[in-house]
């Protein structure tokens, strides 16, 4: 019916605005207190983060409007209890075919139903529950993978919202499980949003957490997913298939995320097939045993050389050096000893300070037995069309 999961949102919505007024309400009451006492300097940087939103003006600046009509925490804190009690209504129902999102809202009402609202920072409550309720992330997963409702945000709603997710995180315990799904929100969001470096960022914070995850909830598939598309989109087609690989044997039918991440990597994966190793200039070399196989690429002042490849199977060397036309001192960019198969594609970029020439090797010299392939790309744009074209 969908009406639990709409309830469950609502509660969470309710839930947050408590929460938040409850802390402007404070700041609000130590700011008279400070007036009342003479005090000048009271700490109130805080105040505009929760109730107020910043919007681009036409002059290309910013200015705070507050928020038209406020609802106080009591008030926000009432709702939650109506929704609350609304799922509950619905949860009690002689029906068993719910659908998906319907058995995520009760699994969720579950956690809050042991821990009432004005009992969350109870130590023995908290102690019989398999995590600590967050409303606040709880929310914002829903409204950036659930629901997906954050594509039609404005840029500055949408990094509000990122700023109140990584403030309550820093704030509370460590909790790996948590963790990750904050890093996957934030990859999801940003790379929505064309910011790929900050995506990718979070994509490994993200990922980093998995030998500390006490529960598998399907982050670590997601966070893979996320990764192969940002590969894909710049571009990187090996990095992209090398994800999906490792996102295939951490898939979990159990986790809810399961079918979304299914969904999504195949579509990529058609996507991949479509974008084939010739039509994207990879080229396929044999390292025979005992031998190298090198590659010299001239390039100018200032221009940007790119490169990505992999090994097929087993093992091998790899060095790039730059050979100035000047004659000076040869420069080492990249070495690497024994990169494995496993690891994925090698991924470099160099800004050449001079003319001269980017000599790329690949070294089986201490395989007598097997001979070696790697797959690989180099691209070469001059530094000034490069700026132009991310400006």
């Amino acid at each position: 019916s969908m009406v639990p999961f709409m309830g469950i949102y609502a509660f969470l919505c309710y839930h947050v605005v408590a929460d938040l007024q409850s802390k402007i309400e404070i700041e609000r009451d130590e700011l008279l207190i400070a007036e009342r006492s003479g005090e000048d300097e009271v700490d109130s940087t805080g105040s505009p983060a929760f109730g107020a939103f910043a919007t681009d003006d036409e002059d290309g600046g910013t200015e705070v409007e507050a928020d038209e009509e406020e609802m106080d925490a009591a008030t926000a804190a009432a709702h939650a209890d109506e929704m609350h009690a609304l799922v509950a209504k619905y949860k009690k129902m002689d029906k068993d075919n719910w659908g998906r999102q319907d058995r995520y809202a009760f699994a969720l009402f579950d956690e809050y139903d042991q821990a009432p609202m004005d009992m969350l920072t109870s130590d023995e409550d908290l102690q019989r529950l398999p995590r600590e309720p967050w409303p606040l992330l709880d929310l914002v997963e829903s409204m950036i993978i659930r629901m997906r409702c954050t594509r039609w945000m404005d840029s500055n709603q949408a990094a509000r919202l990122l700023q109140l997710l990584q403030d309550e995180n820093e704030a509370r315990a460590a909790n790996a499980d948590d963790d990750i799904r904050v890093c996957a929100c934030f990859a999801q969001l940003l790379l929505e949003r064309g910011q790929r470096d900050a995506a990718l960022e979070w994509s490994e914070k993200g990922l980093a957490l998995e030998p500390e995850l006490v529960e598998n909830k399907g982050f670590v598939p997601m966070l893979l997913y996320l990764k192969a598309l940002n590969m894909f989109q710049r571009g990187q087609v090996l990095a992209a298939q090398h994800s999906l690989a490792q996102l295939d044997g951490k898939l979990d039918k159990k986790s809810w995320i399961h079918h979304y991440i299914l969904f999504k990597s195949n579509i990529l994966r058609k996507e991949l097939a479509g974008s084939s190793l010739e039509k994207d200039a990879y080229i396929t070399a044999e390292v025979p045993a005992g031998d190298s196989h090198q590659l010299v690429v001239p390039t100018l002042t200032g221009n940007l050389i790119s490169w990505d490849w992999a090994c097929s199977k087993h093992d091998v060397q790899f060095t790039a050096i730059f050979r100035p036309a000047n004659g000076s001192d040869i420069v080492m960019i990249s070495s690497i000893d024994r990169h494995m198969a496993e690891d994925g594609p090698s991924v470099g970029s160099f800004e050449s300070p001079a003319a001269g020439d980017l000599i790329f090797e690949w070294d089986n010299r201490y395989s007598f037995l097997r001979s070696k392939q790697v797959v690989y790309r180099v691209s070469q744009v001059a530094m000034s069309d490069f700026e132009d074209a991310s400006g």
